[in-house]
């Protein structure tokens, strides 16, 4: 991917202007808006497309802050200014308490939702004040809890808002939240929840951190929120990415606002030593039933296996748009007395306990939280080599097997020959320390913390990767 496709705005996009002037940022989102126009679509472009039902209205928006002198948003003090007694849980030294606002996509089953979910749990025990907003929450409350003093804020309880007027009505909830809470920092996860935040947080004076969830070369992006996500990113106080793969691909002028850190993963599960007497090698993927996830691929891998493994079993676990297509597949290769759909699992990592082999079929990652889960738990892993992540989790036929991207017959056989060794699985179950130090909560927070107190005292954040020693494998 050229480093221009992720943000062509140039050095000098969210300078503050002088007041009676045009802001900087109204005339690179100009600019951004020709050019998307020009390169995007072609000399044929219509008024009628639909990135100008955001565009526009933000285009003018700013142009109304250039009327006005610029002043700082008018901010609560905050309710302590000194760090609750007892140890600080991530070992840094705190000067004040921070107010937080987390934005994610919803509070349901999920790697992100898992992170934020930590992340608020975490700065809350430290005596910060936070609130955690979602676009969504499920019927029964969120999935993953949270500890009573983080106050839970959903957009769309009962509105079901969807399409770009939904996506308006969301980002009207994001810019309240700012407004009402005043935070010293806002931190968005996944990609248009951070564009969201980033254009709500405009003229509020508030810093955003926002955190890239999934791969940004591969994820299919629109014409509508292309230009959005372009403009976002270039104006984000700090960047989050999850692995150096990713974070190397970004423009030089956003590596210097970027940071590298894993999701924390601690065992959360003890896999199963062998399949029980009269029982085969139970096979398990984990994700939403969508393409990015590729259990299509699984699925005729599976079958080229089935022959030679006929006690084999197949479970997949998940939900999402794909699950009739998928279960039809697997009718159509006459596997579905082996494959079951059970939906998501009814605890966070329910399915590690179920399986002998865990298996990541997917075109794309950004961080593939079920590897991670899977290594440091001590589950065997076959995986596609796919951008990015799963190189990073796994040493391959230590504690997993790397097989080319998108290579059925190869994960065929690597599933078969895990499946047939039970030796070679129990030294891979042995190899779970290998992933758990650098991916242990205590180190991952550690590096949040740090990046939010460099970003909110506008220190370089490659100074936080060097003290923390933060690499990974290439």
């Amino acid at each position: 991917m050229n480093g221009a496709d992720l943000c062509p705005l140039g050095d000098n996009f969210g300078q503050s202007p002088q007041a009676g002037t045009d802001t900087g940022d109204a005339v690179t989102l100009r600019r951004a808006k020709k050019r998307h126009h020009g390169s995007l679509l072609g000399s044929g472009y219509s008024s009628n497309d639909p990135a100008d039902a955001v565009l526009e209205p933000l285009e003018g928006y700013l142009s109304h802050l250039s009327s006005r002198s610029p002043r700082p948003c008018p901010r609560r003090p905050n309710r302590k200014t000194t760090p609750p007694p007892g140890p600080d849980p991530a070992g840094a030294i705190r000067s004040k308490i921070v107010r937080i606002v987390l934005f994610h996509g919803g509070f349901g089953a999920g790697g992100t939702e898992k992170v934020v979910a930590l992340l608020a749990r975490h700065r809350a025990a430290l005596g910060d004040e936070v609130h955690v907003a979602g676009l969504t929450e499920p019927p029964n409350g969120s999935f993953f809890d949270y500890p009573p003093e983080v106050s839970l804020h959903v957009a769309d309880r009962e509105s079901g808002a969807s399409g770009h007027g939904g996506q308006l009505l969301r980002f009207q909830h994001t810019r309240q939240c700012l407004k009402q809470y005043r935070p010293d920092i806002a931190i968005a996860f996944l990609t248009k929840v951070n564009t969201l935040t980033v254009l709500a947080a405009m003229g509020t004076g508030v810093p955003v951190i926002i955190s890239e969830r999934n791969n940004p070369s591969a994820q299919p992006a629109s014409a509508f929120w292309r230009p959005l996500n372009r403009f976002a990113m270039a104006r984000a106080a700090a960047i989050v990415m999850q692995t150096e793969r990713i974070c190397s691909e970004l423009p030089m002028t956003l590596q210097r606002r970027s940071i590298v850190i894993p999701n924390p993963c601690s065992p959360i599960g003890q896999p199963r030593m062998a399949p029980p007497e009269g029982e085969g090698v139970h096979l398990v993927a984990v994700g939403r039933l969508d393409p990015q996830k590729g259990f299509d691929l699984l699925l005729q891998a599976f079958k080229k296996i089935r022959c030679r493994h006929t006690d084999l079993k197949l479970t997949i676990f998940g939900e999402g748009s794909q699950r009739e297509a998928l279960e039809g597949l697997s009718k159509r290769l006459g596997i579905d007395d082996a494959v079951r759909f059970p939906g998501v699992t009814a605890h966070p990592g329910a399915w590690i306990e179920e399986g002998d082999i865990m298996v990541l079929s997917s075109r794309y990652e950004g961080f593939p939280n079920v590897v991670a889960e899977a290594t440091v738990s001590g589950l065997p892993v076959v995986a596609f080599d796919c951008p990015y992540g799963p190189r990073e989790l796994i040493e391959d036929g230590r504690n997993g097997m790397l097989v080319r991207e998108g290579d059925v017959d190869a994960l065929a056989e690597a599933m078969s020959r895990l499946a047939a060794d039970p030796d070679l699985r129990a030294s891979m179950r042995a190899a779970a320390p290998l992933n758990r130090t650098r991916l242990s909560e205590h180190a991952v927070m550690r590096l949040w913390d740090q990046t939010i107190d460099a970003t909110l005292q506008k220190r370089d954040l490659r100074s936080v990767g060097a003290v923390n020693g933060v690499s990974h494998k290439t």
